[in-house]
């Protein structure tokens, strides 16, 4: 992953992930992760 990342931007939008969500939805887990600082 650190090749993929060197010399990139990286964005952080501060929404959660879509494919996170669908997992979660799939699997009936409702519980959220806080965020990192």
């Amino acid at each position: 992953m650190d090749r993929l990342t060197f010399g990139g931007n990286i964005i952080e939008t501060g929404t959660e992930s879509f494919r996170l969500a669908q997992t979660r939805a799939r699997s009936g887990d409702t519980t959220t992760e806080s965020s990192a600082p």
